[in-house]
């Protein structure tokens, strides 16, 4: 339910000249200006809408009860000010004035400014069901050869899949480390089973990301001419992309983890494990 939002990691980020002195509340003010320049504000607000909607599609298959406490434990930390705080703390950590001047100094371009456009307007819950209909249109008139091959390249530079996969596993250890203890022992996780059941979800859930990031590229960028793909991508081909990119990438991981980390803990106070099969 967590893998719509990879998205995220193609925030892009314009500076002003005003900050030139490198301070903590210099840095503040650069990544605040990042955010909202970039988009990533707008992506922040739209994150707890397509948790719900990922959640609502696994109503049919939970206890009611425990549905309405997951959806609020996930509703009380997933929230759009949570994301933002998260991702600010790992930009100042990993801050590299130099490398985020240079970086801020590429994507000013007239061309970074419309991609992060249209990454905005395809990362809404509407836009998510108008790709609905899209994906129906390739199955009658696939992409060119040469546009997939570019979606799959702009996939490889960008770690898109490997970032949602990263986010999907991070938040399965994670939830499962937390709730695992409070289990009846005979039904807690043998050694080794973790390890295999990560394994399992890596093999089951990658094709289906992989195929949903490029659906979802494909959308965003449909009105794109390949030339101007093939300069976006170049952008993250450069050194300094590959850098943000990583930067950006972990961010977003480590906020996934860290929020997923303390809905765990709320499960743990409010649900209160079943008793044995001996009790």
């Amino acid at each position: 339910m967590f893998l719509r939002l990879f998205f995220i990691t193609l925030m892009f980020f314009p500076l002003s000249h005003a900050y030139a002195e490198d301070t903590a509340e210099s840095r503040n003010a650069v990544i605040d200006e990042i955010l909202e320049v970039s988009g990533g504000n707008h992506h922040f607000e739209q994150l707890p809408a397509m948790i719900n909607a990922g959640m609502e599609q696994n109503r049919q298959v939970m206890d009611a009860a425990v549905f309405a406490k997951l959806s609020s434990a996930v509703n009380e930390f997933h929230t759009a000010q949570a994301f933002r705080e998260q991702v600010k703390g790992s930009f100042n950590k990993h801050y590299d004035k130099a490398r985020f001047a240079a970086f801020l100094e590429m994507i000013r371009s007239p061309l970074a400014l419309k991609m992060t456009q249209m990454e905005k307007e395809a990362a809404t819950p509407e836009s998510l069901q108008e790709m609905q209909g899209y994906a129906a249109t390739l199955q009658k008139n696939p992409p060119a050869p040469a546009r997939r091959a570019l979606i799959e390249k702009l996939d490889k530079v960008t770690s898109a899949t490997q970032t949602g996969m990263n986010i999907q596993l991070q938040i399965a250890q994670t939830m499962a480390s937390v709730i695992d203890p409070l289990l009846p022992p005979e039904q807690r996780l043998k050694q080794g089973q973790m390890d295999d059941m990560l394994w399992q979800m890596q093999l089951q859930v990658r094709p289906m990301m992989e195929q949903f990031i490029h659906l979802t590229m494909l959308y965003a960028y449909r009105s794109l001419p390949d030339e101007d793909l093939q300069q976006y991508i170049a952008f993250y081909e450069a050194d300094t992309g590959k850098w943000f990119i990583d930067v950006m990438n972990k961010a977003t991981v480590s906020a996934f983890a860290n929020l997923a980390q303390k809905t765990a803990e709320r499960l743990k106070e409010v649900m209160p494990p079943p008793a044995s099969n001996g009790s």
